[in-house]
């Protein structure tokens, strides 16, 4: 559970053992709480969720799908990438060749802005 928090680039689940009862407490990043970054309403959990998956990274939706768990590609092209990349908090890394087999994804300067209020409200 850690490894895959970490991985994700979140607080790690906090453990808790009190008079026989075992708790598990997950933390929301603060770009999931406040909406600080002015994310449209419909999108801004699915974009908070792929900032904070990619950070300082460059990644393949392969990639992304695996350390968000997602398993339907067109959902995640819809409802993750496409309102990223529409707002400019995510970029191509090969631009003129959206299709190439090599190509990632990552943050922009607006996006790794994004990732550093995640990153403080940790």
């Amino acid at each position: 559970m850690n490894q895959l928090c970490r991985h994700a680039g979140l607080k790690l689940p906090e453990f808790k053992n009190d008079q026989g009862w075992f708790s598990v407490i997950f933390s929301y990043p603060c770009v999931l709480q406040h909406n600080p970054c002015g994310f449209s309403d419909d999108s801004s959990l699915q974009v908070a969720r792929l900032v904070a998956a990619l950070g300082r990274r460059s990644l393949s939706a392969r990639e992304i799908l695996d350390i968000l768990a997602l398993r339907e590609h067109d959902n995640f092209v819809k409802s993750y990438l496409q309102p990223a990349l529409r707002d400019g908090i995510a970029e191509l890394t090969i631009p003129e060749k959206p299709r190439h087999p090599q190509q990632r994804y990552r943050l922009t300067l607006k996006g790794l802005s994004y990732y550093q209020l995640y990153q403080s409200g940790r």
